[in-house]
């Protein structure tokens, strides 16, 4: 996530960053926040427990981590989709990127949701 980020950063002073369209402009966006937001809520956790370690607070503490962790992946499947949508739009076309862009959402709904809701059953 980190270095996916530091890309993204480092995107907007080339050359080619002018040259993007007002969609593009706007799934550049979209995928720095969304970087930044996952990386930020997958590492919360980590910080929060070395704050509260061995306070008693165990319960509230996996709770909250567990919440956070799924809010981080929902905030890593915008990044993986809106990134691939920028990328394949600037190479491919603006049909194809939203087609694959469409197919991998669905491959990730089905790995990440609900294969692992059928397995709980």
């Amino acid at each position: 996530m980190q270095i996916l980020f530091g890309f993204l950063l480092t995107l907007s002073f080339s050359e080619r960053f002018t040259r993007l369209d007002g969609f593009q402009h706007t799934v550049f966006v979209v995928t720095l926040t969304a970087a930044a937001l996952a990386s930020t809520l997958l590492v919360a956790p980590v910080a929060a427990h070395r704050v509260a370690f061995q306070r008693g607070r165990k319960r509230e503490l996996v709770r909250w981590a567990h919440q956070l962790a799924l809010a981080g992946l929902g905030a890593l499947a915008l990044t993986l989709s809106s990134g691939l949508l920028l990328v394949l739009d600037i190479a491919v076309g603006r049909a194809v990127a939203s087609a694959v862009t469409g197919a991998m959402l669905v491959a990730t709904l089905v790995l990440w949701v609900l294969v692992p809701l059928h397995l709980r059953r």
